[in-house]
């Protein structure tokens, strides 16, 4: 149990470290990132929202309270590496490794966080 517990917060705090680095970017490299996003064609101003995002994500795993809610931030989390993954892979930029390394360090996460963490078993009230 130790060395899930190790794995999952390894994996983790490389996965906050790597989302708040896009968070930095999206917030402080602005022009940087809106340079980019005209490149492959998205939209400026979906930058912002973008960020917020991944703030409340991070929030919301590193709370543990709502299980749905979690899930989704980890699914969101894992499209959004997806999707840079590929943008950066059509750019070839030579970026698109950070994005493959946050897409698998957030499938390990989720993997060892159900290990770590389980869901209390429910009890059916008696008749």
């Amino acid at each position: 149990m130790k060395f899930f517990k190790m794995i999952y917060w390894a994996t983790t705090l490389i996965m906050a470290i790597l989302v708040i680095t896009s968070i930095y970017l999206n917030f402080f490299e602005f022009d940087r990132v809106a340079e980019f996003y005209d490149k492959i064609g998205i939209p400026e101003w979906l930058i912002y929202p973008s960020a917020v995002f991944k703030i409340l994500c991070l929030i919301t795993i590193f709370s543990r309270k709502f299980d749905m809610l979690k899930e989704w931030a980890y699914a969101l989390l894992f499209f959004n590496a997806v999707l840079a993954f590929s943008s950066h892979q059509i750019e070839q930029d030579g970026m698109g490794i950070y994005s493959f390394i946050a897409a698998m360090v957030i499938i390990i996460s989720r993997i060892f966080e159900e290990k770590v963490f389980p869901e209390p078993t429910k009890i059916a009230p008696a008749t």
